[in-house]
């Protein structure tokens, strides 16, 4: 799914995926990625300068789905109510980097 989601016309089509997350948009008129922030890594290394992230709570679990360079995604859950939706957004990104320095 996540494959023709952010590669394909064939579930979201690119006007789609500009609706949800563009360089610049607003807070308020994105429709699925409700987090975003600069990262310097990320940066440096893929030339994209802006993460973005969605995330949901319900009855204590916890859902993060973070959107990575050269759509990668990372999709994290916890029924531990002692993860916040912080520390799954950081446990993630860190693994991502940690995967990823080999290539750097």
């Amino acid at each position: 799914y996540v494959a023709h989601f952010s590669s394909t016309d064939l579930i979201v089509d690119q006007a789609g995926r500009d609706a949800m997350f563009k360089e610049g948009m607003p807070l308020n008129d994105r429709l699925v990625w409700t987090d975003a922030w600069n990262d310097n890594w990320m940066n440096t290394n893929f030339k994209i300068n802006t993460i973005t992230a969605s995330n949901g709570v319900t009855d204590g679990n916890r859902t993060v789905l973070i959107h990575f360079p050269q759509n990668y995604y990372l999709i994290l859950f916890a029924s531990s109510p002692e993860l916040s939706i912080n520390a799954l957004y950081t446990a993630g990104v860190a693994a991502f980097k940690a995967g990823m320095q080999h290539n750097f």
